[in-house]
């Protein structure tokens, strides 16, 4: 059967009656599909609406499946490689309350140009000297050596002062009077950097030098006046310290990244105030299979003399850490160990280190959660800095944030608009706020009234603080950009009435333009409320909202010649940086800049 089967079916395939099968099947194919299908696209396309592109179009379809994968398709079957260690780099950004305007925005080179465009000549010299009313001398100076890898050098110099009067008192109440108020700055700093290519490391040495002067203590009350004698003297500081710094430059996973810091610094003021602190700091991590393993050793101490008062405090952190990351997310967790040995006071403080984050979108949309804490020390060079009026003579302490819980959200609208939205609830013991002082005066026999001192004190108590922020900012162009920050806190306290001094609300608005590398001009906003002081009897006074105007500007009149002018306060407001120092209604200076 099967034979007889193959020599038909040769039969047929090799005969004339094979052409005479594939004419009829033709014929049949033409006459019973063909001309019914033209029928039917005709119909069909008339039945059709008119698109506005113009007439329908007809697709036929002349393969229906094809079982088959070209190279091109295949990528898409490739394994993914989930477990293969991805090289990252670790970028900080920080995001200061006050904006840093910056009138020299950097230009990028156009590709275009990037391959015969000389490299520009660098300006070592800069020059900005100028002044303004209250008698107020600006100068600033800065030299810088050339490019080079190995070795950079750098000189600046920064001095500003002011020699006028304040007004300070009430008009309503006829007291107001005008007073010296002089106050300057001046500061010095030096720096060497470099890296070496062969042994994958930077380094940096620098050195400062920082000096204050005042004289004004605010308005004070004038019942008490006399008896606030601590303040008939000027009041001048002075800070100098060297910093050294070692690190790495590798910028694959698979070397040891680490860090070096060493530093030192002495402190001095005319009431026999004087700190030196020395502290060392070494940070490193290396990435396993992906994941990274670091951590953190810092030691710093602080010998603190008050007269004749010893204060020695020593702090010892060790903060291990492991990280998880991926394509698109991360994960860090560790803890902090810290050792503080304050006096009379030490005590062992554990504070969490964690961090979680995904990019739902790329770029554009990044949540994230973080749990930490954190010591914060009394240093007395910041406390000058934050608070110039508090006591000479008063022992502050540390304060301890056990915990602090952030959850925000950062990415951008597109390439010119990123925003940043967070929330935080920290719990804090020793929370510290600054008081004015009060005293006591016989204004007759055994009759007394309290009385504000303009010196200022610290108070303290355990509580909780909520902050909630958000941040935007628009660069439409190199030329242009533009931002707006706000802020909110809320405190939950135990013995004290109110955060004293605290703000409950900032916020912040600023723009900058360049017009043709000719003219640079910045405007910034900033409000700061809710701020409340105590009186002498112990009651809540609210303190005025603080609104604060300032431009800036400059106009190049040639290569290496420049003029600026910096205008603050524009709207005449008397605000308050503490209570009883109000600040200048306008201070406007203006001069010349030179580089070469």
């Amino acid at each position: 059967m099967v034979a007889s089967d193959r020599t038909l079916r040769t039969t047929i395939l090799h005969s004339p009656f094979r052409t005479w099968v594939v004419r009829l099947l033709c014929l049949w194919w033409i006459v019973g599909c063909g001309i019914p299908a033209a029928w039917g696209q005709t119909d069909s396309v008339s039945n059709l609406p008119q698109m506005a592109a113009g007439a329908a179009k007809v697709v036929e379809v002349s393969r229906v499946f094809d079982p088959w994968i070209s190279d091109a398709g295949k990528i898409n079957f490739l394994p993914q490689l989930d477990d293969t260690v991805v090289p990252a780099l670790k970028f900080d950004y920080r995001l200061a309350a006050r904006p840093l305007v910056r009138l020299l925005p950097l230009r990028p080179i156009p590709p275009a140009k990037m391959g015969r465009e000389r490299i520009e000549q660098l300006s070592p010299f800069y020059l900005k000297f100028g002044g303004g009313n209250n008698y107020s001398p600006w100068v600033e100076g800065y030299v810088s050596g050339g490019r080079s890898d190995r070795l950079t050098y750098s000189l600046d110099l920064q001095h500003f002062s002011s020699w006028g009067t304040l007004e300070v008192g009430d008009k309503l109440q006829d007291d107001a009077q005008e007073v010296a108020a002089p106050y300057s700055r001046t500061g010095m700093q030096a720096q060497l950097r470099g890296f070496t290519k062969k042994y994958h490391f930077n380094y940096y040495l620098g050195g400062r030098y920082r000096h204050a002067y005042s004289r004004f203590y605010g308005a004070g009350d004038t019942l008490v006046r006399a008896q606030d004698t601590l303040w008939k003297s000027p009041y001048s500081r002075h800070l100098g310290g060297v910093l050294f710094e070692l690190g790495s430059t590798y910028l694959d996973s698979t070397h040891f990244q680490y860090l070096v810091r060493g530093e030192l610094d002495g402190y001095s003021d005319n009431f026999d105030g004087s700190q030196w602190h020395a502290g060392a700091t070494f940070e490193g991590h290396k990435d396993f299979d992906g994941q990274r393993y670091g951590g953190l050793l810092e030691v710093r101490h602080y010998g603190l003399s008050l007269g004749s008062a010893e204060h020695p405090n020593t702090i010892v952190s060790l903060a291990p850490w492991v990280k998880l990351y991926g394509d698109r997310w991360r994960v860090v967790a560790g803890v902090d160990l810290t050792y503080d040995s304050n006096g009379a006071q030490s005590e062992m403080h554990v504070y969490p280190r964690g961090h979680i984050s995904y990019d739902i979108i790329r770029q554009f949309f990044i949540p994230y959660f973080e749990i930490d804490g954190r010591l914060e020390v009394a240093d007395r060079v910041r406390l000058s800095e934050e608070n110039p009026f508090l006591h000479p003579h008063e022992k502050v302490w540390n304060s301890s944030r056990n915990m602090e819980l952030r959850f925000g959200a950062r990415g951008k609208f597109n390439n010119d608009f990123g925003f940043h939205l967070y929330g935080a609830y920290a719990l804090v013991d020793s929370m510290r706020f600054s008081v004015n002082g009060i005293a006591r005066r016989e204004i007759k026999k055994l009759h007394y009234q309290n009385g504000l001192l303009s010196t200022m004190h610290s108070v303290y108590d355990r509580g909780s603080e909520l902050h909630l922020a958000a941040e935007l900012h628009y660069a439409l162009t190199s030329r242009f950009s533009a931002g707006l920050r706000a802020d909110y806190w809320s405190y939950s306290l135990i013995q004290l009435a109110a955060p004293w001094h605290a703000p409950t609300a900032m916020g912040t608005l600023f723009a900058n333009y360049n017009l043709r590398d000719k003219i640079y001009a910045g405007l910034d906003f900033h409000l700061t409320g809710g701020r409340q002081a105590r009186d002498a009897a112990g009651d809540i006074v609210n303190l005025p909202t603080m609104l604060d105007l300032n431009l800036q500007a400059r106009y190049r009149l040639g290569v290496h010649t420049s003029v600026f002018v910096d205008l603050r306060n524009l709207l005449f407001q008397r605000y308050y940086r503490y209570h009883l120092y109000p600040h200048h209604r306008l201070q406007a200076y203006g001069g010349i800049i030179l580089e070469f």
